[in-house]
């Protein structure tokens, strides 16, 4: 059985993407005349069919909104609900597979958005001087087949970082470890196969 906790996941996934089945967009305070299509108990508002373009558009460059693909993109919404209703008509939001992909992709979201947090901040942080460059450049000039070093800079200054965040970001890992209360059942996992 999964455990209950997970649950919340799926709502707040159901909440996010808007794609209620069970109504929570048919309240009374939507006006009648925001609202672009009714699916069944589902009311898309232009102010949710605009967000939702803009979206596509933004993670789609290929995607060009013209009145040709705004009436596509509505069909494909309309689409998308019916078939997210009929997912939960049948409970397959229920389902233990359907919970724990869930689960995965809240997990690996947040971590990716931690990791692209901090490496921003290591980023930030690390300032490579002139000097530094040069000096990379002297001590590994047989790796650059002779291009001045004016051609590489950049290149070198990207790697020095890279370098630097890398270590900033390992230094990191093993402080969250350090600090953190962990145990190891090795006897366990020593008979589990």
């Amino acid at each position: 059985m999964v455990s209950s906790k997970f649950h919340w996941i799926v709502f707040a996934l159901f909440l996010c993407i808007g794609c209620s089945a069970n109504g929570d967009k048919t309240s009374d305070a939507v006006n009648d005349n925001e609202v672009v299509a009714t699916v069944n108990d589902y009311r898309l508002t232009l102010s949710e069919f605009n967000a939702e373009m803009k979206f596509e558009a933004k993670v789609n460059p290929e995607f060009q909104i013209t009145m040709g693909t705004r009436d596509q993109f509505l069909d494909y919404l309309i689409q998308k609900d019916l078939f997210i209703q009929e997912a939960v008509k049948l409970e397959l939001d229920k389902k233990e597979a359907f919970v724990r992909a869930i689960e995965k992709y809240w997990e690996s979201t947040l971590i990716r958005q931690l990791l692209n947090l901090k490496q921003k901040e290591f980023l930030e942080k690390i300032l490579v001087t002139k000097e530094e460059i040069e000096a990379y450049y002297n001590a590994n000039k047989e790796h650059f087949d002779d291009e001045p070093l004016e051609a590489v800079e950049q290149r070198i200054a990207k790697s020095i970082t890279k370098k630097r965040a890398d270590e900033m970001s390992e230094t990191w890992i093993a402080s969250l470890k350090k600090s953190a209360h962990i145990e190891i059942n090795h006897a366990l996992l020593d008979h589990s196969e």
